[in-house]
């Protein structure tokens, strides 16, 4: 049973927003991968899912209470992410797939967990 997060409307709103964001950088990271673009893979990865969208997600959520665990789990993704974006350089998909695998397992755990 997933656990109901009982956000006001403008915190859930923003939610909503941010998860949105996070799959269309899912996205457009794959297709940069597929045309060899890492750098700016890695610039997605970072900002659109790094702990930079950790910080605008805070601000549009306006000071909502989350339980821990949301937390660990929150951080962990964009911890993830953090690492995507660092294997980038190497251009070695066979280092940079297991980040993105671990990036999107993340946000798998928290959405079995939680719902709006």
């Amino acid at each position: 049973d997933r656990v109901v997060l009982g956000l006001d409307r403008g915190a859930e709103a923003g939610m909503k927003l941010t998860m949105r964001e996070h799959l269309e950088a899912l996205q457009v990271i794959v297709a940069f991968l597929g045309q060899e673009k890492f750098d700016r893979a890695a610039t997605v990865a970072h900002e659109e899912l790094g702990f930079p969208k950790h910080h605008q997600a805070m601000q549009r959520e306006g000071g909502a209470t989350f339980p821990s665990k949301y937390h660990e789990l929150a951080m962990a993704h964009h911890q993830e992410a953090e690492e995507l974006a660092k294997a980038m350089p190497s251009k070695d998909l066979k280092r940079i797939l297991p980040h993105l695998e671990r990036t999107i397992g993340a946000c798998v755990s928290c959405h079995r967990a939680y719902k709006l």
